[in-house]
């Protein structure tokens, strides 16, 4: 059993469209049965499929926005039978967020390449320090979100720079090598209501770029779990 949260100090990185896009992708590369938690009180990530058309999500949406979530959380887990689960927590170091951080495997910390954003998550990392120091196996995961596409000078210091600035003494921080760029595919899916894997044969660049990030969380989850 492994769980994701992902969290952020700011809003508009995209914290939602990289736990709803990865649960996919993860449930496809691991296997088992996957629950997403939409723990954000604006409904984040039910907001993503309300356009959907046809069928339900890819796999078991819902609420559960409560500070308590670190105990209800895995007798949930255990009555449903799912193997695997992503929270998607609200901006900010909620009550919500300080409760699901209690029990996660590994926290991904979406932030744009900008110092601006690096700033605003820094709040985030005492909190991260704090429960490290009693979960000592937890994982942190920042990931580049929403750049610009291509390869461009900015977006490849910026890597370099948040591996410095959110080095944290005692605190596995990884930074993601799979960036997740700010692409007219990932408007489409929100559009559709679906995530990037539902396209068949018209999967694009985001596709991609998913599938990378969800063999690194992969990697991750077999090393806090081995």
């Amino acid at each position: 059993m492994s769980i994701i949260v992902t969290a952020n100090q700011k809003g508009g990185v995209g914290k939602t469209a990289i736990a709803v896009n990865l649960a996919h992708g993860l449930q496809r590369e691991l296997g088992g049965k996957m629950l997403v938690v939409d723990a954000d009180p604006g409904a984040s990530a039910h907001k993503h499929f309300r356009r959907r058309q046809e069928g339900d999500p890819p796999y078991v949406l819902v609420g559960g926005a409560q500070p308590d979530i670190h105990a209800r959380l895995p007798q949930l887990m255990q009555a449903g039978g799912f193997d695997h689960c992503i929270v998607d927590c609200p901006a900010g170091a909620s009550n919500v967020t300080r409760s699901a951080l209690r029990i996660a495997d590994l926290v991904i910390v979406p932030v744009q390449p900008s110092f601006c954003d690096f700033d605003a998550a820094e709040e985030l990392m005492p909190i991260l320090h704090d429960i490290s120091e009693v979960r000592n196996e937890l994982q942190v995961m920042i990931v580049i979100s929403r750049k610009l596409p291509g390869n461009n000078a900015y977006s490849k210091e910026a890597k370099a720079a948040a591996a410095e600035f959110f080095k944290m003494e005692g605190v596995s921080t990884i930074i993601a090598d799979q960036e997740i760029s700010n692409r007219a595919e990932m408007v489409r899916a929100y559009s559709d209501g679906k995530t990037v894997f539902e396209y068949g044969r018209r999967r694009g660049v985001s596709c991609n770029e998913f599938t990378n990030l969800t063999e690194e969380v992969a990697a991750c989850l077999h090393a806090v779990t081995a």
